[in-house]
């Protein structure tokens, strides 16, 4: 054996290691182990080598390519969910009517001015790529802070009478009649899970808007996923930290919104941002009672997330088996860090 093949070969065991200690942050829970939570933000990265890997056993020594190929067929559950080649829309049912959803952390549209003309300037300039999109529902993270302006100025751009939001963060807005709201009273932060129940004809289903425990970067933090250097150990502590740190908040917030879905007498809509990519633990607890519209719809990576983390898909839209999805999409623009998420879906009769 050569040099170079022995050092490609602990290279590719190195790059396995990694990739089976990201695998487990989907079935480990962040309360449980943290090492995985941190490799878990890196399963693509991983992912990428093991195929690089793959080509180059191809052409070099053929008996390691079981190597990549384990990798490749253990992380399978991860990959269908971070990528898809659904290149077809399939049947699209003509006698139903479908609903269309949309969610979208919009950080308030940036609209912080306190003269009225200043907010309708902002408004008008950060919002204006969502004119002229119809949707059903619309639910939005980090919304309104109690400005009934902008609340007013959002039901005006989406032609939605119908809505509901707590003081902070989260509000959903309808086309059709809201009959219920819940906020999750055991959850003291700005961003509880809330949900409404909405009647559409004959049928009610019951649509949640959940905006889990946030990183919280700061400056520094982003500074260093932009420009990552060795001599920036304190930023580098204090990221591992924030995630570490979000992710067991999370744990709890996402028992209680599966428990709460769980007893849902309706068909149950989910939308949001869970600050989590679909190899954590928090999609994977979501997706063992509902369906992703990206996996069922989606094609390509569909990155939600506009910061310096190329890739990442944080934001949400699920349903369960009562709702047949018939598209997804994720719509560029805006000035918030987060793309809006749209799923179209009909209720299987």
């Amino acid at each position: 054996m050569n040099k170079l093949n022995a050092v490609l070969i602990v290279l590719n065991l190195l790059v396995t290691v990694g990739l089976v200690c990201a695998i487990s942050a989907y079935y480990f829970s962040p309360l449980e182990a943290r090492l995985p939570v941190l490799a878990g933000f890196f399963f693509p990265l991983f992912a990428v080598a093991q195929f690089l890997f793959l080509g180059c056993w191809f052409f070099r020594k053929r008996k390691w390519m079981v190597l990549p190929v384990l990798g490749i067929l253990v992380g399978w559950p991860q990959w269908s969910a971070t990528v898809q080649l659904n290149l077809l829309d399939g049947n699209r049912p003509d006698s139903v009517k479908e609903i269309k959803i949309a969610t979208y952390n919009s950080k308030r549209f940036l609209v912080t001015a306190y003269k009225p003309e200043r907010q309708i300037a902002k408004f008008n300039k950060n919002a204006g790529f969502l004119k002229g999109k119809s949707f059903d529902i619309f639910c939005l993270q980090e919304s309104f802070t109690n400005n009934k302006f902008l609340l007013k100025k959002v039901k005006q751009l989406t032609d939605l009478n119908y809505h509901y939001s707590v003081p902070y963060g989260n509000a959903i807005l309808s086309r059709y009649p809201i009959v219920n709201t819940f906020t999750d009273p055991a959850d003291t932060r700005l961003n509880p899970f809330i949900y409404v129940d909405i009647q559409i004809g004959k049928d009610t289903i019951r649509v949640y808007n959940v905006h889990l425990q946030s990183l919280h970067f700061g400056e520094n933090e982003y500074d260093l996923l932009k420009n990552p250097t060795p001599q920036q150990k304190s930023e580098t502590r204090s990221l591992l930290r924030k995630v570490l740190s979000a992710s067991k908040k999370r744990v709890p917030q996402v028992q209680r919104v599966l428990q709460s879905i769980k007893e849902s007498p309706y068909p149950v809509i989910l939308c949001g941002d869970f600050n989590d990519p679909p190899t954590s633990y928090t999609y994977h607890q979501m997706t063992k009672e509902l369906n992703d519209s990206f996996v069922e719809k989606g094609c390509g990576i569909d990155a939600t997330f506009a910061g310096p983390i190329p890739g990442l898909r944080i934001d949400y839209i699920m349903a369960d088996e009562r709702f047949r999805i018939v598209n997804h999409q994720v719509l560029q623009g805006g000035v918030s860090d987060h793309y809006p998420v749209i799923s179209e879906m009909v209720i299987n009769q």
